[in-house]
């Protein structure tokens, strides 16, 4: 198991958030299981079948834009840049990738960098905007969903929240 961090400026979120330099905002990191340890799930490129569930990241925001959400099958679309999906980062500045938020193309102060995901959200083209959120995902032969952080999901806290701010968090439960 590996859980996604939040990001700042030079750290992008842990697990494929990616830093948006030198002042922007950056990109959530997914969080994922799998049955092998790979650490982060950009390692899992070549060994994607080991993977069960991915939970994406939201992408960085500048501005005061609206940024991508993660999670859900293909991650939210920012202002400015597009979430990953099943079989693409999302497009804007820089692509997202397998497991990768995608960065800014801004030369400049600001931009927003996508969130990690099953394939990451893309970057802003140029200063301003919201970046893409990363994808979720459900491996082959598991059970289950992913919900989209633009709708209403369980809470760590109890009840329910739209959207997760800090970092990402797993529960496990069984279910006889």
């Amino acid at each position: 198991m590996c859980v996604g961090g939040t990001g700042n400026s030079t750290l992008g979120g842990y697990n494929g958030g990616y830093p948006a330099l030198p002042n922007g905002g950056a990109g959530g990191g997914a969080t994922h299981i799998a049955t092998t340890n790979r650490d982060v799930l950009s390692n899992y490129n070549n060994f994607q079948s080991e993977v069960l569930i991915v939970a994406g990241g939201g992408g960085g925001v500048d501005n005061s834009s609206n940024s991508g959400s993660g999670g859900g099958l293909i991650g939210g679309n920012g202002t400015a840049a597009n979430g990953g999906t099943q079989t693409n980062g999302g497009s804007g500045g820089i692509n997202g990738s397998f497991g990768k938020g995608g960065i800014t193309q801004s030369n400049g102060d600001y931009g927003a960098a996508g969130g990690g995901g099953w394939y990451g959200g893309g970057g802003t083209p140029t200063n301003g905007g919201g970046a893409g959120g990363g994808s979720g995902h459900i491996g082959v032969g598991v059970t289950g969903t992913t919900i989209a952080g633009d709708h209403s999901f369980p809470s760590p806290y109890g009840g329910n929240e739209i959207g997760h701010s800090g970092n990402g968090y797993c529960v496990i439960s069984w279910i006889p």
